[in-house]
Formats: structure tokens, C-alpha cells, sequence
């Protein structure tokens, strides 16, 4: 161990090149003690708990445990956890963190791109079980929202490779005033600007559909009457299930709205969700939605990437 802890502390002060980071997109890597293991695992397990439903469960976050023999394996991964509990005593991840908290002065902290870029490392130094479960109360909130940024970095990072489609972006600005970043394998489906202001994007398989639309006199009560009712007028080969509708206010002026859809056609269907932007003083709405289609396989990466594109979009007046 003492090899390694020597390892840890080059990185941290000779790196001045760092490698694109490794692992699932999703993927919270945890490096914790035998020891500790066993007092912190249960909770863990229940703060990564999230799933999403595609329409089968999927888990918003994959938890890997590691044992601290192979720490250098993986400090290239994006999203890395330290736990470490004064007592019970053990001499790996205890020696470790105590060095971190020695230079940084802290028991609870986060660092960014220390062994790779689009990386964050967080650590949970403890005195025993019962400060883990006090701190874990205290910075649920802040573990959560700093790994799900950090993923999304990485999503976008990795969508930014691809060439942009500047005709459809160009659309897009001139029919919503919005600025938003397009791949090049996404066509037109429908665009109508005279009976409806409707514009309908998608790319090839595995499927995935982006929509705009202004909604007027928009009134969040009843926000899903409204959306429904466009995509019967618009997109008449889709029919949104009963069967899972969810609302989360995103901040003051913007609605999430998620669900499951059929494809009347293909009798096939999957996750969507929507993000409207609105205005109570104007009554308008601007309507932007994902749908995935992806029969048998996983989705969540998929639908993680066209929310991403979304919540880059710039809004403009």
C-alpha cells in the first residue's frame, strides 16, 4: 500500500498532462476499506438508487466497489469516491485519505481533473459510522448533483466531437430563437411554421427524435393536457402511456416533464421527456422533447444525451 500511496502523491503534484477519462458514463467508481465496507455499503447503495424507467428500470448511476490493492487501475475513471472511517482502524484507504486531508484540510471535499480531464473525485473522511451517516445526511444533495454535472461534461464533451448540422441549427434559431448544438446524422421530419409552430429532427438507429414547439397560453396546471394535445395534432403516430407520467420543476421558469410512448406503427415505443421554458407574464412556452427508441436494449445513455443537448440550449430574447 505504501507503494501506492507514493503513486497517488506523483500524480498529484508532477501531472501536467492528463489523459481523457475512462470508464461507462455513468459509473461512480468507490474505493473504501474491507473494513468500512461494511458500514457505509447499504447507505451507498440507497443514495445511488435512482431509475429511470425505459419502459424497463434502468439505474440513473452504476456503483463499482474496488478493493484498494487496485486503486491504480482506475484513477483514470470520471467519477471516483474515497469513504474512509477512522474506526474501525485499517491501514489502506485510512493512510490514503489521511494524506489528501493533510494537504487540502478537509474531511469532506471535492477535486477536479487531478488524474484525467472530465474527472471529479470526492472524499467522505469519517470518524466512525455514525459521521458517515451524519455527513451522508449533510452532502447527499452536493455528492449527487456534482457527479451528475460531471457526467453530463463528459456527455457533452464526447457529443462535440461530432460535425454540426448548421442547416437545421439555422432553423432551429430562426423559428425558436434558440442556439443549440445539432450533430450532422440528424434530418428534418416535420417542420410546419404555418398551421402549428412545430419542427420535428431525428437520427438513425437506434432512434432518436428532438421536437420544438411554442406553446400558447400555456398554464403549468395543465401542463400535460397541453403537451399531449400537441403531439396528437403533430406527431399522430405517437400515444403517450398512462402508465408513468412524472413533473419536476427544474428551476423557477423551466418544467421537466417524463414519460413512456407507443409508436402506433412499428408497435414499438420508449422513454421521452420534455423541457418548456415559459413565461407566466406572456403566457408562452417553448416545448423541447427527446424521444428514444432502442427495442431490447438500454436507453438510458441515449436519453442522457439528448437531455444534455437540451439543457445546453442558449435562449435567447
Amino acid at each position: 500500500m505504501q507503494k501506492t500511496i507514493l503513486i497517488l502523491c506523483l500524480f498529484l503534484y508532477s501531472c501536467s498532462r492528463l489523459p481523457q477519462s475512462e470508464g461507462e458514463f455513468n459509473e461512480i467508481i468507490i474505493f473504501s476499506s474491507e473494513e468500512d465496507v461494511k458500514f457505509v455499503d447499504s447507505t451507498i447503495k440507497n443514495l445511488f438508487s435512482e431509475i429511470i424507467y425505459t419502459p424497463s428500470e434502468e439505474k440513473v448511476f452504476q456503483i463499482r466497489w474496488i478493493e484498494p490493492k487496485k486503486i491504480n487501475n482506475y484513477l483514470n475513471y470520471s467519477n471516483l469516491l474515497f469513504i474512509s472511517l477512522d474506526s474501525p482502524r485499517d491501514s489502506t484507504i485510512d493512510a490514503l485519505s489521511k494524506r489528501f486531508e493533510n494537504i487540502y484540510n478537509e474531511k469532506v471535499f471535492l477535486l477536479d481533473d487531478l488524474y484525467a480531464k472530465n474527472q471529479v473525485i470526492m472524499f467522505l473522511i469519517c470518524n466512525d459510522s455514525i459521521d458517515f451517516e451524519l455527513k451522508i445526511k449533510d452532502y447527499s444533495n452536493w455528492l449527487i448533483e456534482n457527479f451528475s454535472a460531471n457526467i453530463d461534461k463528459k456527455i457533452s464533451h464526447y457529443l462535440n466531437k461530432f460535425n454540426s448540422n448548421s442547416k437545421i441549427e439555422e432553423l432551429l434559431y430562426d423559428n425558436y430563437n434558440i442556439k443549440m448544438n445539432i450533430q450532422e446524422y440528424y434530418m428534418i421530419i416535420k417542420n410546419d411554421t404555418v398551421n402549428s409552430k412545430f419542427t420535428w429532427i431525428g437520427r438513425g438507429f437506434p432512434y432518436r427524435w428532438l421536437t420544438f414547439t411554442v406553446l400558447d397560453s400555456f398554464k403549468v396546471r395543465d401542463v400535460w393536457i397541453q403537451y399531449e394535445k400537441l403531439l396528437n395534432e403533430n406527431m399522430t403516430n405517437v400515444k403517450i402511456s398512462k402508465y408513468y407520467k412524472n413533473i419536476v420543476f427544474q428551476s423557477e421558469n423551466i418544467i421537466k416533464i417524463q414519460g413512456l410512448y407507443e409508436e402506433k406503427y412499428s408497435d414499438t415505443g420508449g422513454p421521452f421527456f420534455a423541457y418548456i421554458n415559459y413565461d407566466e407574464n406572456s403566457e408562452k412556452a417553448i416545448a423541447v422533447s427527446g424521444f428514444v427508441n432502442n427495442p431490447g436494449k438500454k436507453k438510458g445513455r441515449l436519453l442522457r444525451e439528448l437531455e444534455v443537448l437540451i439543457k445546453n440550449i442558449n435562449y435567447e430574447e
